[in-house]
């Protein structure tokens, strides 16, 4: 299976992150894999949660661009789409357009940390299946990885225009404007630890639904964002649909093995990665905090932590290359292999007779 194929080769390649290997060598590994995995995502049919959805808009579209169908997309999705058609209709271009689109960005951010590149890119396909079945909100989870590049150097500027640009294709990204400020606060440890358990305490308790139900009045029930808040349905989000007593305690146990991982590091980490950490951590802690407030009273709102949630995979990263014992560090990777299975295993497993088996195109010939 093809899944299972990738894994491995993405789990092996870890560890060239904690050999001596040139960077001219990385890079071109990397670009192989980046190749592959636009191929496999370019050339599935009919593989992946809303693929009748995501098809027959664009098969439509003119449907949809003249009003004659309701078009619930935002309208980046929908001018992407319209972009594509205006070159081409078929289906398969347009699945490599946003593969190339959707990889080829993340990758680029990817490219900047090379130190643990490939820690990042075993992860990435853990925790998202690497966007080999993209919908569109990993679409826009492009844009808002990119931004943090302009986080790090302080340009406000591109960081708005790109985190605009994400929430034109998903409007969970708008949460992510929090995100310049969030990173450069120097909070203390004990702070942020307070904050996540009076989330955790709050949510467990069930308050954030009264909260919830304030802001959407204030909104109005007319809103378009109010709507599209409560009733994004796209798969793959983390727990977003499955039992939300069930996520909750399963998020809680995973978080608390984390979590605590994360901090006790803080301060292991190689001094040139230590503020980058610090930063990545903050983003992190806020995810977390949106995730326990709303898994139970409002599970699809949780979409709007997955901004901030995907900082984890780098602060893991770097939580392994900063480990000196040669010893120590092979038995943490061979932890993070364990756990990454079990990762990919929970993403796939709602919708596993959507993902296998792997079809292409040539199937259909």
């Amino acid at each position: 299976m093809i899944y299972i194929l990738l894994f491995f080769i993405f789990a092996f390649s870890m560890i060239l992150d904690l050999i001596i290997i040139s960077q001219v060598s990385k890079k071109i590994i990397c670009l192989v894999m980046l190749i592959g995995l636009i191929l496999v995502s370019g050339m599935r049919w009919n593989v992946g949660p809303d693929w009748d959805s995501y098809y027959f808009f664009f098969v439509d579209y003119e449907q949809y661009r003249d009003g004659v169908y309701i078009n619930m997309l935002e309208p980046g999705y929908t001018l992407l789409n319209g972009l594509v058609r205006t070159v081409s209709d078929n289906y398969t271009f347009f699945l490599f357009f946003i593969a190339l689109l959707t990889i080829g960005i993340k990758f680029f951010v990817f490219i900047k940390h090379i130190k643990i590149i490939f820690v990042i890119i075993f992860f990435y396909y853990c925790y998202y299946l690497a966007d080999v079945s993209s919908v569109r909100q990993f679409t826009s989870l492009s844009f808002t990885l990119l931004s943090s590049i302009y986080i790090v150097k302080k340009k406000p500027f591109a960081f708005i225009i790109l985190v605009a640009i994400a929430s034109t294709i998903h409007i969970s990204c708008i949460a992510f404007f929090g995100a310049y400020w969030i990173y450069h606060q120097k909070i203390n440890d004990s702070v942020l630890i307070t904050i996540l358990i009076i989330s955790f305490m709050i949510g467990f308790l069930n308050i954030s639904e009264v909260m919830m139900g304030k802001l959407i009045s204030l909104m109005g029930n007319s809103s378009v964002y109010a709507e599209k808040l409560l009733k994004y349905s796209d798969s793959g989000i983390e727990s977003a649909n499955s039992n939300p007593y069930l996520s909750f305690v399963l998020g809680a146990v995973k978080r608390a093995i984390i979590i605590p991982l994360l901090f006790y590091f803080k301060n292991k980490i190689d001094p040139e990665d230590q503020e980058k950490f610090r930063g990545y951590l903050n983003l992190l802690v806020v995810g977390n905090v949106i995730y326990f407030l709303f898994i139970i009273s409002f599970p699809e709102v949780t979409r709007l932590s997955v901004s901030y949630l995907y900082f984890e995979i780098f602060l893991l990263a770097l939580v392994l290359v900063s480990i000196k014992d040669l010893m120590l560090r092979f038995c943490l990777l061979g932890i993070m292999i364990v756990f990454g299975a079990f990762r990919l295993y929970s993403f796939m497993a709602p919708f596993l007779d959507l993902y296998v088996p792997y079809k292409t195109f040539l199937s259909y010939l």
